[in-house]
C-alpha cells in the first residue's frame, strides 16, 4: 500500500517537474536572407516605434507593441504585437523601447514573430533594406492594442490535472482496502 502511494508520487511529481525547471536552447542562424527574400519569406514587413514591452507567461518570451508608422507587407493597422523568445540565446531579438525598428515577421497562427535569424533591426541600421522596400504606406486601420491580455495560468491546467491525479489516487486506494 504505502509503496503504491510512493510510485504514485513519484509519478506526480515526475509529471509536473518539467512545469518548474528552466528550459535551455542555443541560437543557431544559417546565412541570412536578402531584402528580396525576407520579405517574400514574411506575412508582415513594418516600419515602427517600440511602445512597451512585456515578459510574456508562456515559454519565457517576449511581447512587444509596436507603433506602425510604414507597412512594406501585410495587415495595415496602426499598431502590432510582435513576440520574440526571451533572450538572444534563444534566438530572441532585443528590441529597445522607444526606438524605431524594421521589423520582419513571421505568421505563427497566434500572432506575429521575430528572431535573431530575421531581418529584423533597428530603423538606423536599415538604410539599406529602406532603399529597397521603397515607400511602404500608411497604416489605415487605428487599433488600440494592450498587452496586458490575461494569460492562461499553469494552475487552470495544472488544479484539474492533480484533482484528477488525487481522484485516481484515491480510486485505487480504496480499491486495495477492498
Amino acid at each position: 500500500m504505502k509503496r503504491s502511494i510512493l510510485v504514485l508520487c513519484m509519478m506526480l511529481f515526475s509529471m509536473l517537474l518539467p512545469y518548474f525547471t528552466p528550459t535551455a536552447s542555443a541560437c543557431s542562424c544559417v546565412e541570412p536572407f536578402s531584402v528580396q527574400e525576407e520579405l517574400e519569406s514574411s506575412a508582415l514587413v513594418i516600419l515602427g516605434t517600440v511602445r512597451e514591452i512585456k515578459q510574456s507567461s508562456s515559454a519565457g518570451n517576449k511581447e512587444v507593441l509596436v507603433e506602425v508608422s510604414r507597412i512594406f507587407k501585410g495587415e495595415t493597422q496602426s499598431q502590432q504585437i510582435i513576440v520574440t523568445a526571451g533572450d538572444s540565446a534563444a534566438c530572441g531579438f532585443e528590441f529597445q523601447q522607444g526606438l524605431d525598428h524594421l521589423i520582419y515577421a513571421r505568421d505563427v497562427g497566434t500572432g506575429y514573430t521575430t528572431g535573431l535569424c530575421d531581418r529584423t533591426t533597428l530603423a538606423s541600421s536599415a538604410a539599406d533594406d529602406l532603399s529597397i522596400l521603397g515607400e511602404g504606406q500608411l497604416p489605415d486601420e487605428q487599433v488600440e492594442l494592450s498587452l496586458d491580455r490575461t494569460p492562461i495560468s499553469f494552475w487552470l491546467i495544472g488544479i484539474p490535472l492533480l484533482l484528477g491525479l488525487g481522484i485516481v489516487v484515491y480510486y485505487f486506494m480504496r480499491r486495495k482496502s477492498s
